[in-house]
């Protein structure tokens, strides 16, 4: 059954602890390791489904825009993964902005894109548990997102594993974006901090979790 409660009954309650919080495990079973973390790629990844309303991958190509015109950037590659019902519009968006280094992978297994990228871009207009930060962390991926939903909160912490930036603000993406790119020890302690942050949504943590709130109900 879906319940649907207004987020500031939720809120006092879940400090009053009638609800308990639970997140998704992790979707993977294995970290990399923090010594390839050093080979990774100059690669920007998106991982996702090409639909406009949520996705916003329209956002993603405004700030590669600005990356493709600044001279210290200019080997490195945004990789696009997915596909979806606004594809053709991202191809044709890319087009007329001129992009010289966007690629279309279309829909993939995402793993190696994960093990291989240095920086994963997410610019989501919504989202419940994105799923694909789950993915992405425990390979070591810094991760940037706009802060558009309550869960991103409870994922990256700003600064330390990833970025946070202030919804729909292209400018303060590009500048936080431009900085890890240039940054090679920033982007690697991130990294870093990304799997050791995601460890707490492993199968075995979220497993007991579930295991301790079955057995009170009991």
């Amino acid at each position: 059954m879906l319940l649907l409660i207004d987020s500031k009954i939720y809120e006092k309650n879940k400090i009053n602890k009638k609800f308990e919080v639970i997140p998704n495990p992790l979707s993977f079973s294995k970290f990399i390791s923090k010594e390839k973390l050093t080979t990774k790629n100059k690669e920007v990844i998106f991982v996702g489904r090409l639909y406009e309303a949520q996705k916003r991958v329209s956002a993603i190509l405004k700030i590669w825009k600005l990356v493709e015109k600044n001279p210290l950037l200019t080997d490195w590659t945004l990789k696009i993964v997915g596909d979806g019902k606004d594809e053709s519009f991202i191809h044709w968006l890319t087009k007329r902005y001129q992009l010289k280094r966007v690629l279309f992978e279309g829909k993939q297994n995402p793993k190696k894109y994960y093990e291989e990228a240095s920086i994963m871009m997410t610019t989501s207009a919504y989202e419940g548990w994105p799923i694909v930060l789950m993915e992405t962390m425990p390979m070591g991926c810094c991760c940037i997102a706009f802060d558009s939903y309550d869960a991103i909160h409870d994922i990256i912490k700003d600064g330390e594993n990833g970025k946070i930036i202030p919804d729909n603000n292209i400018k303060a993406y590009y500048h936080a974006l431009s900085k890890l790119l240039l940054n090679d020890e920033k982007r690697t302690s991130m990294g870093s901090m990304a799997i050791e942050s995601s460890k707490k949504f492993s199968m075995e943590i979220i497993g007991e979790k579930w295991r301790s709130l079955l057995s009170e109900m009991m």
